[in-house]
């Protein structure tokens, strides 16, 4: 397939249009008819985003989003963490499908994060997974010593979405690179189980924030006039 000529900004509308229809029963489903799919086995993919999530079985990425086959390249595990594989595959989207917006998506009620609060005892595997999200943790405990419960468990899953936004930014050189010449939106995000909307909570390094901001400012609008 030829490759996308999409902007990063124009790709962000893409998913955050997407997500209203999903939470407004409106979806379009598009992109996943026959044709779609003999078009992307024959002529291959070309994803506009790529999105870094958590393997919870109530994420499904495409849908929250409504788009179809070869819209989106997903990495998915538990938390939502950056570990070696999973860098790969991003790099990998950046630098050879040429995606435009990366998006570490987050979750109400994850799993992964209830882990990392408790004090149970963890396999080998499923400790190396919580320690990746232990400075969130850290994090959101030292600073909001009245929250329990869910609230607290939702709290430590937005800042570990930023850890792992700000970690990828820090630390890979090829996400760095294309996020520097304006190539390639990463943003930090928050999907709400129960209501489907995805919580935009800016880009990285912040001063991209003002994208998602415009991004607000333009929903607001349209539910203002009823468009």
């Amino acid at each position: 397939m030829t490759k996308t000529a999409m902007s990063a900004n124009e790709a962000l509308k893409m998913l955050r249009d997407g997500n209203v229809r999903f939470v407004e029963g409106r979806s379009e489903s598009p992109h996943r008819d026959h044709d779609r799919r003999i078009l992307t086995s024959t002529e291959g993919q070309s994803p506009f985003a790529a999105v870094l999530a958590c393997s919870d079985s109530r994420v499904p990425i495409a849908a929250i989003f409504d788009r179809g086959v070869g819209d989106i390249f997903t990495i998915r595990v538990a938390g939502n963490v950056v570990g070696e594989v999973g860098t790969g595959s991003i790099e990998y989207a950046v630098q050879y499908l040429g995606i435009r917006l990366l998006v570490v998506l987050g979750h109400s009620s994850c799993g992964a994060i209830q882990a990392a609060l408790s004090e149970g005892n963890h396999s080998p595997s499923i400790s190396k997974l919580i320690e990746k999200i232990a400075p969130a943790v850290r994090k959101t405990v030292e600073g909001n010593a009245g929250l329990t419960g869910v609230e607290l468990s939702d709290e430590v899953a937005r800042n570990n979405v930023w850890h792992q936004v700000e970690g990828l930014f820090n630390n890979n050189e090829i996400v760095r690179a294309a996020v520097e010449c304006g190539r390639l939106i990463l943003m930090a995000a928050f999907y709400n189980l129960g209501t489907g909307q995805v919580e935009w909570m800016g880009s990285h390094p912040p001063g991209g924030a003002l994208i998602n901001r415009g991004l607000q400012s333009e929903s607001m609008e349209q539910t203002t006039t009823g468009a």
